[in-house]
């Protein structure tokens, strides 16, 4: 596996950096040419701040190939509100072209902007069902350039519309639960509708992939998923249900969308009118769950619960014969598609990727590693996003008891 190394800079809640050879005036790179690398690895570097001779290297590519590469700290992205006023443990993340960056806080109702130097320019949103107001906030986007796609508590079977300076647009009323939803294109968004329903030893859920046209209110449905969750009793009254999977989806540089679900190797393609116009095979297959598996989460679960103050279960795990195989799918801001896959690390994990082209074709293989952080491709969050001006995320620290998120932010040279 090739690897790439990215340093880290801490500052009062937030992170910030600039990626340099401390000498400046790099030629702009693309994110291919990272991926091409292998291993995006955030860590401390001991010799951040030293004067470097990069004479010889004219670009990121040839400090990619000499395995390191130095943070240099942005006091513009450091702010003066500190971390639990912000993100707390859930919210997701958004970068929209202008470079401002929106961070959705879910448990506060709120939404949060950031200049593209990290200042803190406003919150908005308030709790409530009415025009500006947001029932847990979640899942953001940027429609057209324009507008902030809001995902609200799926049960409000609603999206709401901001534009870039967090006034409130409009409601798009979808007249059923609407799951996190994401901004496609020409005004279009795409949502994941759930039905489901319960037979004899399992949970059964069928999971559509719906586009709406935020305009006219016409939807039509993409693709459906069912996904058998069978049920397990647990002592005499008791049950649990065994997880197989949802789906996921990102949109794609044209406007269109990628969709998959997590127990398939394989992603489809769509245009923006939902016609499907190609196909992704990542050549993954699902790894067993093993007995040496089981321990592990077991103890995993026990350290958590003790960490937690609650008392640890002596039950083991409940778990399929297969783990997933994807765990989630993003775009970049220059449309390359991004599959993170499914291991068996439970702590201390990195993100291991397989990219594709905006049309599908393989690009290369590389992964994130987590430093000083807790990364996470959870489905439920989007708390990384990779553009040209360098990786944005909501991240945690390891060492942090709270749990706390930090924006992080990694930024290419111009």
């Amino acid at each position: 596996m090739k690897k790439l190394i990215l340093g880290w800079i801490s500052a009062a809640g937030f992170l910030a950096g600039v990626l340099t050879e401390t000498g400046w005036g790099v030629p702009r790179t693309d994110l291919l040419s990272i991926y091409k690398k292998g291993e995006i690895r955030i860590v401390s570097d001991p010799e951040f701040g030293k004067e470097t001779d990069c004479s010889a290297q004219t670009s990121l590519a040839d400090r990619y190939r000499a395995g390191r590469i130095i943070l240099r700290a942005d006091e513009d992205w450091t702010s003066n509100l500190p971390a639990d006023q912000l993100f707390e443990s859930r919210g997701d993340i958004a970068v929209a072209p202008d470079g401002s960056v929106f961070v959705s806080n879910t448990t506060r109702h709120t939404i949060f902007k950031f200049d593209r130097d990290g200042k803190f320019i406003k919150a908005f949103g308030r709790p409530g069902q009415g025009p500006g107001d947001l029932t847990n906030p979640g899942r953001l986007s940027v429609l057209d350039g324009k507008y902030v796609v809001v995902g609200e508590s799926a049960s409000t079977r609603r999206i709401s519309l901001f534009d870039l300076d967090g006034t409130f647009v409009k409601i798009i009323s979808t007249g059923r639960y609407a799951g996190r939803p994401i901004a496609l294109g020409r005004g279009k968004i795409a949502y994941i509708y759930i039905g489901g329903r319960m037979e004899q030893a399992e949970m059964v859920n069928l999971e559509d992939v719906v586009i709406i046209d935020g305009a006219t209110g016409a939807q039509k449905t993409v693709i459906r998923h069912e996904f058998r969750h069978p049920l397990v009793k647990i002592g005499p009254r008791g049950s649990t249900m065994i997880w197989t999977g949802t789906i996921i989806m990102d949109a794609t540089r044209d406007g269109g969308l990628v969709v998959g679900t997590t127990r398939d190797a394989r992603m489809d393609l769509f245009s923006a009118d939902g016609l499907k116009v190609g196909t992704i095979d990542t050549g993954w297959k699902a790894l067993p769950v093993t007995s040496e598996y089981r321990a592990r989460l077991k103890s995993f679960y026990q350290r958590q619960a003790e960490e937690q103050g609650r008392k640890p279960s002596t039950a083991d795990p409940v778990l399929p014969d297969r783990l997933e195989i994807l765990q989630n799918v993003w775009t970049d801001s220059e449309g390359n598609i991004l599959v993170c896959k499914k291991t068996e690390c439970l702590e201390g994990c990195p993100l291991v990727f397989r990219a594709y082209s905006p049309k599908g074709d393989f690009l290369s293989d590389f992964e994130i590693a987590p430093g000083p952080f807790v990364l996470s491709a959870d489905w439920r969050f989007r708390r990384i996003a990779l553009t040209d001006r360098g990786l944005f995320g909501l991240l945690e620290f390891k060492t942090d008891p709270d749990g706390f998120l930090h924006l992080v932010r990694t930024a290419f040279p111009p």
